[in-house]
């Protein structure tokens, strides 16, 4: 048998040292219907090392070849063909019926110009695609063909390996000895298309698109980069300076400075929330300012009223600076009230007694001082014995 004497002397000439699988090209089984090859491995003794027989596993590739044959549409003039490790032709151009005759080589089947004068330059080019495939490599390559009228044609080619796995035990009498992984190629199959082909069209107008499609792409994420950019100029404008303006105005509340609200306060761009937020602050300081007005020009009443409602507003933004300052003014506001109640000898001033103004103003002051001597407590850890300490006293700071 053909199987067995190829197997045997693949394994005389590798031994050990290379993969011992051999596979046969595909034939036609006994009766000429069923279409299959033959896979053997050699079996050794394993003390003489000695040739002994083969194990052989017939195997069906009709499925594989039909699918190349029947079920795969080129372009054009293109064409599949398959060849063994051995490079033998298993099918080709108009040779894609397997039988136990000996196939062409297939470079007679692709290149067709076999009487033309300068075919040998082209047979040379293709033998090398052949070398590679026959090698177990993937590639694809252009060549040229003459027809049998010695015309040219330019070919793509594209050819890649069918590889398997099989192991040989190291030692056939004892299996732990483990054994060795071989990759073996059994086919090479390559797809061949003309260079002027649909497909070459079909592929110049997708990289025409293509490119379409990144000019489109590159527009797209510059229009997005200056849409980003609009929106953080916007962003910029409609919150973040007037953020900083207002983040001025809690500073100024923080150091009880006095300004004109009619101007510091007016807010031509911004948000919503930022707007209502200049518009509490600027209430907030009209209320301070009348305060202070009614307490100098000794409406205490009004001055009163206005301390208590800027003492909550403080409260709520948890203003320690500010409810000292405040509460200190209230302390101050009723010690007045009673100096007035001693000189003009009332009973009463906004509805509180003497003993209710003592209660309430040294409770004022004591809260002053408490928060007073917490800011410097904190101050004095923070800085220490420095410039900005004498500062803190209330000295001149440059």
């Amino acid at each position: 048998r053909g199987w067995y004497d190829s197997g045997k002397k693949k394994w005389e000439s590798i031994h050990i040292d290379d993969n011992p699988l051999y596979v046969t090209a595909p034939y036609l089984f006994v009766g000429g219907v069923i279409l299959g090859q033959t896979t053997t491995l050699p079996l050794v003794d394993p003390n003489t090392n000695n040739y002994i027989g083969q194990t052989i596993v017939d195997i069906d590739p009709s499925l594989t070849f039909n699918g190349l044959t029947n079920n795969t549409e080129l372009f054009d003039d293109g064409f599949p063909f398959v060849i063994n490790e051995d490079g033998g032709t298993v099918i080709g151009p108009n040779s894609t019926k397997i039988t136990n005759e000996a196939k062409p080589p297939i470079e007679t089947l692709i290149l067709l110009g076999g009487d033309c004068t300068d075919n040998n330059n082209d047979i040379d080019s293709f033998r090398t695609i052949l070398s590679d495939m026959k090698e177990g490599r993937s590639n694809t390559v252009e060549f040229t063909r003459q027809r049998k009228d010695c015309s040219t044609q330019d070919m793509y080619i594209s050819y890649s390996p069918v590889i398997v796995k099989n192991f040989f035990p190291l030692n056939s009498s004892d299996f732990s000895r483990g054994v060795k992984e071989y990759a073996s190629m059994i086919y090479s199959i390559a797809l061949v298309l003309p260079a002027s082909s649909t497909f070459q069209r079909s592929a110049a107008s997708l990289g025409r698109s293509l490119i379409i499609v990144i000019i489109v792409l590159v527009v797209l994420i510059l229009l997005g980069m200056a849409s980003i950019a609009y929106c953080l100029v916007r962003i910029n404008s409609l919150v973040i300076i007037p953020m900083l303006c207002l983040l001025e105005e809690i500073k100024n509340v923080n150091r009880c400075e006095d300004h004109d609200a009619s101007s510091d306060f007016t807010a031509e761009v911004g948000s919503r929330e930022i707007k209502n937020a200049y518009a509490t602050f600027e209430l907030l300081f009209k209320i301070v300012r009348l305060a202070n007005s009614a307490y100098f020009s000794g409406d205490l009443q009004v001055a009163y009223i206005a301390f208590v409602d800027v003492l909550s507003a403080f409260k709520l933004l948890k203003n320690k600076k500010a409810i000292g300052v405040t509460s200190n003014n209230l302390g101050n506001v009723m010690c007045v009230m009673y100096r007035t109640m001693m000189t003009t000898g009332d009973d009463m001033i906004c509805g509180m007694t003497k003993r209710e103004i003592i209660s309430k103003g040294t409770a004022y002051f004591l809260h002053a001082i408490t928060l007073g001597e917490e800011a410097y407590d904190q101050f004095y850890e923070e800085e220490g014995w420095s410039k900005k300490l004498s500062c803190f006293h209330g000295a001149p700071c440059k």
